[in-house]
């Protein structure tokens, strides 16, 4: 929890960074490509009740923990992918960092280190269709148990976005004193 986090660094004043995946994607996705290990006798609605619900709860602990925690920034992984640098700069912006172009992936640029060669996760960066693979009733399960905490991040069934910022700030950065 960034509670304990932030009194352990206290003296440090800790910023967190919450990276969020589009529920309706991820949820299916993860019980499809890296299912969790459960009894076997759970059907695959059982499996993605209960990876949904794992979603909602970890992300409205998160959100509970930010006021408590000193600050919070909720980066969605999709507007990263869409604009990465715009991105960056917000993130820099947030933890007083200097931002540098370095720090976005770019064609050229070697992978970071222990990278596998078959990843995908860095340059280029390549879009999610996790959400076009989601069937109706997958959709319905995820909305029923990620619905409300999924909208406070912008994320709804029709995959339309009406938020506007890439980086939302939660709580309050701690106030930094040079050192």
């Amino acid at each position: 929890k960034m509670p304990l986090i932030a009194a352990l660094l206290e003296d440090d004043h800790p910023l967190f960074v919450l990276v969020v995946r589009n529920p309706y994607g991820a949820c299916p996705s993860a019980v499809k490509r890296k299912p969790p290990s459960f009894a076997p006798s759970l059907t695959a609605e059982q499996r993605l009740e209960l990876v949904a619900e794992h979603w909602a709860n970890a992300h409205r602990i998160a959100l509970e923990d930010a006021g408590s925690a000193g600050g919070l920034a909720v980066v969605r992984f999709e507007d990263f992918l869409a604009s990465p640098e715009t991105v960056v700069r917000a993130l820099c912006s947030f933890t007083g960092l200097d931002y540098g172009p370095a720090m976005v992936p770019r064609a050229g640029d070697s992978m970071p280190w222990a990278t596998l060669p078959s990843d995908r996760k860095w340059y280029p960066l390549y879009a999610d269709d996790r959400l076009e693979r989601t069937t109706p009733d997958q959709m319905a399960i995820v909305e029923a148990h990620c619905g409300e905490v999924a909208a406070r991040f912008g994320y709804r069934p029709d995959g339309r976005d009406p938020r506007e910022r890439p980086v939302e700030i939660v709580g309050r950065p701690a106030v930094t004193t040079g050192s």
